[in-house]
């Protein structure tokens, strides 16, 4: 159902959530409720005078099989006024002389122009509501103590838990990053390049509250690391992009 009233194209809602790339920083998003086809073709009609239902449909399909018609020659095309509606190569091309091989599809974006986003001027936020997607992190257990004491066996194995800690989706990995400290005992985290995969078969439990793993053979001992995990899933859906938790530090202790 179509809401026509003036409140309903004012304010909109707003939904934030942590950046997992970028401390004290969130990314917001509005919430998408989706009106069908079938409810825009009702408001049409109501709005139409000497047009009904089916035949606002009809027309309608008929648009719709021009603009893929023209997608599929390569045009970009102009929907109604609103904005463009174009193809881009699916994925990137990792090669310095790509062929047409490295294409591997193409994929439809869109872009609104700059009239119709002028009559998006004026809209405000109606609330802002803080979503929990990101993984937690509250505990890494030693088994040989069955505590959270900050310290894991080398060669052994080891429990995260926590929140919305499974692994799944397209990017999705648990990694040991060294610690190191500064003079004023600041943390500093190893660059990206040199944190240590944990193998995923390795990994023997992945459930939301616990993941158990065996330890990578070359972490060293009495080193500090943090376990970083990423997922591509969340509350059972799967993101577009992925989400981090980093746990607090733990030093490797020598397994004898």
């Amino acid at each position: 159902m179509i809401d026509s009233s003036a409140n309903a194209t004012n304010v909109i809602p707003v939904n934030v959530r942590a950046n997992p790339l970028r401390e004290n920083s969130v990314i917001a998003s509005v919430p998408r409720n989706t009106v069908s086809m079938d409810a825009v073709l009702n408001e049409a009609a109501r709005e139409s005078v000497g047009l009904d239902k089916f035949q606002i449909s009809h027309a309608a399909e008929i648009l719709k099989n021009i603009f893929t018609r023209q997608l599929k020659t390569g045009n970009a095309v102009s929907m109604l006024d609103i904005g463009t509606l174009y193809l881009v190569p699916t994925g990137g091309v990792n090669s310095e002389n790509p062929s047409i091989s490295d294409i591997q599809g193409f994929t439809a974006r869109f872009t609104a122009n700059a009239k119709f986003q002028k009559e998006l001027d004026g809209l405000s936020a109606a609330n802002i509501q803080m979503t929990q997607t990101s993984p937690i992190i509250t505990a890494v257990i030693n088994p040989h103590t069955g505590k959270s004491d900050g310290t894991v066996p080398a060669t052994f194995s080891a429990r995260i838990t926590g929140r919305k800690l499974k692994l799944g989706g397209s990017v999705k990995g648990l990694w040991f990053a060294k610690v190191s400290y500064d003079e004023e005992g600041e943390e500093t985290l190893a660059p990206e390049s040199e944190w240590i995969l944990v193998p995923e078969n390795y990994i023997t439990r992945n459930m939301p509250s616990e993941i158990a793993f065996d330890l990578p053979r070359t972490l060293e001992e009495g080193e500090a690391y943090k376990i970083i995990l990423r997922t591509s899933v969340s509350g059972g859906n799967v993101l577009k992009g992925y989400v981090q938790a980093v746990s607090s530090s733990v030093t490797v202790q020598s397994a004898a």
